[in-house]
């Protein structure tokens, strides 16, 4: 693991075969034989509490070598996975604000939604994680209300593709959130994580960097930030911050 606060347990092991590889069209050599067996593991992953929230990643040891690198995100939220069938609104899973939901486009043309209340004068954020996780997902949000009207849609946030939409109501009413990829494809690994509810997001800082012996204020600006508006880091900064 990228952090000492990281640990897994090895909850299941399944022996898939060896790696069996058949000739191309063609191909008039010799097939050489990879002495891999494919295997699919299930790990239970934990995080001590201090294990900053973000990005971290693992590799695999194993008797031929060693795993690329997987990341993993640490997240503060409650979390869930997403539950088949939701593929239309009229299907759209109910869940409680705020919490993570860890989803899948899986296939060309998929998309899932969810549904959750938004309430009064209060920031409804809804942010995808993906390209972070090496997802391909290029994602676009659209939250509507329960007769299909659009309220709010993003495709890309900032210099990401991950997208993020932010919806404030009058009154206290239901939504129906849409999560899909901009170019409706989907696959195994079109992975993605996404957080809803009224949290905060920093979108801008100011200045950009400062000194690290010499503490600089800096100015934020975002949603459900309360009355944080300005701040001095220290020589570290935990991203918890």
């Amino acid at each position: 693991f990228t952090h000492d606060g990281l640990s897994a347990t090895l909850e299941g092991y399944e022996d898939l075969g060896p790696d069996l590889r058949v000739a191309e069209p063609g191909e008039t050599g010799a097939i050489i034989q990879d002495r891999a067996q494919k295997a699919k593991l299930r790990l239970i992953l934990r995080a001590a509490p201090d294990v900053p929230l973000g990005r971290h990643g693992l590799r695999l040891h194993t008797p031929l070598g060693t795993t690329t690198f997987m990341p993993i995100w640490v997240g503060d939220e409650p979390q869930t996975n997403e539950q088949e069938p939701n593929d239309t609104a009229a299907e759209a899973a109910a869940v409680t604000a705020p919490i993570t939901v860890n989803g899948l486009i899986e296939k060309e043309g998929d998309a899932d939604f969810y549904r959750l209340k938004a309430r009064a004068n209060e920031d409804l954020v809804v942010r995808i994680t993906a390209a972070p996780l090496s997802s391909p997902l290029d994602s676009t949000v659209t939250i509507f209300d329960p007769e299909g009207r659009e309220l709010a849609a993003n495709d890309d946030f900032g210099p990401s593709r991950d997208a993020m939409a932010v919806y404030r109501p009058t009154s206290d009413q239901d939504v129906v959130v849409r999560i899909a990829d901009a170019n409706a494809a989907g696959d195994w690994n079109y992975q993605y994580r996404v957080t809803m509810g009224v949290v905060p997001v920093v979108t801008s800082v100011f200045p950009l960097g400062t000194r690290k012996a010499a503490p600089t204020p800096v100015t934020v600006q975002g949603v459900n930030l309360g009355a944080v508006r300005k701040g001095v880091p220290g020589p570290t900064v935990d991203d918890r911050s």
